[in-house]
């Protein structure tokens, strides 16, 4: 096809209109971690090669949880859009016995 004068190519539009899509991420990750260490000991009342021998155990016991927040919003030309979303665990520490 072609066009004669300047009015008409004015006059035609695309098949496919120019959009603009904005999106916006916002999240927050949220920690606590409660731990002790339990640290029995035990100590050899007899000398060993010109020393005490001791033995100790380190046993971590406690927990973490941790919470993580997400809200993403945005717009593809005039229609919006938004989405949220939380996830959250827990996690306990606690003594294993090893086989």
């Amino acid at each position: 096809m072609r066009l004669s004068s300047p009015t008409q190519a004015s006059c035609v539009k695309p098949a496919f209109p120019r959009t603009t899509l904005r999106v916006q991420l916002d999240s927050d990750i949220k920690t606590n971690v409660d731990i002790a260490i339990l640290t029995p000991a035990y100590t050899l009342a007899t000398p060993v090669w010109g020393g005490r021998l001791d033995f100790k155990l380190f046993i971590p016991v406690g927990g973490a949880r941790t919470q993580i927040d997400a809200l993403v919003t945005g717009a593809l030309g005039p229609i919006g859009f938004s989405t949220q979303n939380s996830i959250s665990g827990h996690s306990a520490i606690r003594p294993r016995s090893f086989h």
